[in-house]
């Protein structure tokens, strides 16, 4: 379309409408579901009018870890969001700040320590409703301990192996599923926004259709553009993340909320605190995220680890140089395996990537802002405002399409 077009979706407003009339029941069950069942059936599809009304939200609780005095929470199983928490638990290990800021030292120890972390995750993680997921073991900062041990600080891994986070799970947890064997780029079409209000509260939202586009099809005449989701399911039985009827697919979004004082806010969560970043949770510090798969994960550890170890800006971590690691078989979109590459941006220095290329990571070098991502961040500064009020420093990635809106 030309700048001045309309786009009009007359099919896509009448859904609108329903659901404005109707609510929750207009598009699961009533005249829309039957809709969109049809042209399933029309298509060979197998989705039953009894599968969407079946679908229900759910208010999860978040999972969390400490990470030098804050707080970090994240989105539970379904969510691969614990794989950042171990990757922080995993980095906290070494002083980042020693080791320098995007020097091939401390990028080399991340990358190292993502390889862990996506090992686990092949290992146990899918619908807790399914699988025993033992996420107290993999975020118990003695198995960080544990797994860092296996980092070497001059040699990349080749072959990564899963943990034994069950080692480090409270006693009487469940039982102990038989681990998954040691099992490119791509353009995703998933949104995220943050938002602070002046009271402190807070939103990190991520919406996904999976690829570009999302499977391309418009369901018949509602308008409704579908997602095509189910790459992420593995179709080896011995996998956690198998297809099986009823069962929520693993993903990657992960919503994310640093909050300082990490002990006052553990403990206040711990015993049915507020979620309000003003009462007994410790004070909001930062609201982060980013579209992108498997990047996501590896995007957040790099903005969160500038703006707490290295004391960057939003908008200096967010538009500071990144990397993107991929390491068969652990990537989410099938077919799962991949070339074992470090993408890096060229806006690294030449003595970074030569530093890197020694440690034995094969690296793909993009031009300019190249790496995937588009990170989306707020920080809430304490320090200035006026009126008791703390300043508020936003951030959108250049990368992709993103905006700061302050008011």
């Amino acid at each position: 379309m030309r700048p001045g077009q309309i786009l009009r979706q007359p099919g896509l407003a009448q859904t609108f409408q329903a659901i404005v009339e109707g609510g929750r029941d207009a598009f699961y069950e009533g005249e829309t579901a039957r809709a969109i069942v049809r042209f399933s059936e029309q298509q060979g599809g197998i989705l039953s009018v009894k599968d969407l009304a079946d679908c229900r939200s759910r208010w999860e609780a978040p999972i969390s870890t400490t990470y030098h005095g804050h707080t970090v929470y994240e989105a539970p199983p379904n969510s691969s969001g614990h794989v950042l928490l171990q990757e922080l638990n995993i980095v906290e290990q070494f002083d980042l700040k020693a080791l320098g800021c995007n020097t091939p030292e401390s990028i080399h120890m991340m990358v190292e320590a993502k390889k862990l972390a996506f090992a686990d995750r092949e290992a146990y993680m899918a619908d807790p409703d399914w699988v025993d997921v033992p996420v107290a073991g993999m975020l118990s900062k003695q198995y960080a301990a544990e797994r860092a041990k296996l980092i070497d600080p001059q040699r990349a891994a080749a072959d990564v192996s899963h943990g034994d986070p069950w080692s480090y799970q409270p006693a009487n947890y469940g039982r102990r599923p038989r681990p998954a064997a040691a099992a490119a780029m791509q353009e995703e079409d998933t949104t995220c926004f943050v938002v602070v209000d002046r009271w402190g509260n807070a939103v990190c939202q991520l919406q996904s259709i999976q690829s570009s586009l999302g499977s391309s099809i418009v369901a018949g005449d509602t308008g409704i553009l579908l997602n095509n989701r189910m790459t992420y399911w593995h179709l080896d039985p011995d996998h956690p993340d198998c297809l099986q009827p009823g069962k929520r697919v693993r993903h990657t979004m992960n919503p994310i909320m640093v909050f300082r004082d990490a002990g006052e806010a553990q403990h206040a969560f711990q015993n049915g605190g507020s979620r309000n970043g003003g009462t007994g949770h410790g004070s909001l510090a930062l609201v982060c995220g980013t579209p992108g798969a498997d990047t996501q994960v590896q995007t957040n550890m790099q903005v969160i680890t500038h703006v707490l170890d290295f004391g960057m800006t939003v908008a200096e971590a967010v538009e500071a140089p990144r990397w993107r690691n991929t390491h068969s078989p652990t990537e989410s979109n099938i077919p799962h395996e991949c070339e074992n590459l470090l993408y890096v941006e060229s806006r690294f220095p030449a003595e970074t990537l030569d530093g890197l290329r020694q440690r034995g990571h094969t690296l793909e070098v993009m031009h300019g802002w190249g790496a995937s991502g588009s990170e989306m961040m707020i920080k809430v500064d304490e320090e200035t405002g006026a009126s008791g009020l703390s300043a508020l420093q936003g951030a959108a990635d250049p990368r992709r399409d993103g905006y700061v809106i302050g008011w």
